[in-house]
């Protein structure tokens, strides 16, 4: 998108770009005194063209909401303090990411939302076509965008807003985030979910407990690719991983068990899912027959089918190899899949009960 500053809803001004640095204020003397003295008083209002805080509500993630209208847009889209602008609603990861960046800016940067049927002429002009859009405005300009979104985006736009305006956000906690967000995106987008475990690994300041963690999600990326070189790749990380003491690691167990299932899947010569699914329901107590199809199943994105098949076995036949299978597949969901906890109860209800 290119951005470009709201020349005809705002007072005219030299733009404030994102490599440029801010304008000498056209403000008279008496009302740049005026508003910073109601800075200084109000911190994280907006002001007019008076030298009046503007109207808001304040909100729990740190600092002042407000709705933009056809009365206060002028006012609003040329004060000299930058601000977000948002269209439409984001979501929960992408909300939580937001508001650390507004917490650490204590209060001083406000969220202003924008109806785009309300005020078309705004969204016009800032070329905003898409919802939901973030916007760090500042004298009139966007300076900075967030649209595509996802929690990689949103962690880049949150980073380079804060280096923009000297803010100190969490790094510590931002990258225990990120790591949550790949781990549920692994199971449904794999090439986010390995750029996400990439970006982790490049910082400089990464805690050792986070380095593996991410460690492990690369290796699981590499089996969920489904090519033996992959595989192969994935096996060496993990030995290492073990090597040096980590295999106690839940994200490291979720991958080891990742790797058992996949060499079980390989070990098999029969590989149609219909046809391994039809044998499974044709002997549901048989071992072999159960295996196959749940080895098979989980890659398919039946992770959920592939745990069932191997508890309702272990209910009829409490094996050492039943055992062992539901195992690997409980191990294999790993602490962050929704289907984690139940799925662990189930298993230990079948063993003992």
């Amino acid at each position: 998108m290119r951005l470009r500053p709201l020349t005809a809803l705002a007072r005219k001004a030299p733009p404030w770009g994102v490599a440029g640095r801010a304008p000498t204020d056209w403000r008279p003397r008496a009302l740049r005194v005026r508003c910073a003295s109601a800075a200084k008083q109000q911190g994280p209002l907006l002001v007019s063209p008076s030298g009046a805080p503007l109207t808001s509500s304040t909100s729990a993630d740190g600092g002042p909401d407000l709705e933009l209208s056809p009365e206060n847009a002028a006012q609003v889209l040329q004060s000299g303090n930058p601000f977000l602008l948002l269209v439409g609603e984001l979501d929960k990861q992408v909300t939580k990411k937001v508001a650390g960046l507004r917490k650490a800016a204590q209060g001083r940067l406000p969220l202003v939302r924008l109806n785009c049927s309300a005020l078309p002429q705004v969204c016009e002009a800032l070329q905003i076509v898409s919802s939901p859009t973030l916007l760090l405005m500042a004298k009139g300009q966007a300076v900075a965008a967030l649209e595509q979104m996802s929690p990689q985006t949103a962690t880049a736009f949150v980073e380079n807003v804060a280096q923009m305006l000297g803010l100190k956000v969490d790094l510590a906690e931002a990258v225990t985030e990120q790591l949550q967000d790949a781990e549920l995106q692994e199971w449904k987008d794999l090439p986010s979910a390995e750029q996400s475990f990439g970006s982790v690994l490049s910082r400089s300041d990464l805690p050792n407990d986070a380095r593996v963690r991410a460690l492990a999600g690369r290796a699981r990326c590499l089996l969920r690719r489904r090519e033996p070189t992959a595989a192969q790749q994935s096996k060496v990380m993990l030995e290492e991983l073990q090597a040096a003491g980590h295999g106690g690691v839940p994200e490291v167990k979720q991958a080891v068990a990742m790797l058992w299932i996949d060499q079980k899947q390989q070990e098999l010569g029969e590989t149609n899912l219909q046809t391994l699914k039809a044998a499974w329901e044709a002997n549901p107590t048989d071992f072999a027959a159960v295996q196959a199809y749940a080895v098979s199943i989980f890659w398919a994105h039946g992770e959920a089918e592939a745990f069932e098949a191997g508890l309702q076995l272990l209910r009829r036949k409490r094996s050492d190899e039943a055992r062992q299978l539901v195992l690997s597949l409980v191990e294999a969901l790993g602490p962050s899949h929704p289907r984690s906890a139940p799925a662990r109860r189930s298993f230990s209800n079948a063993l003992f009960i």
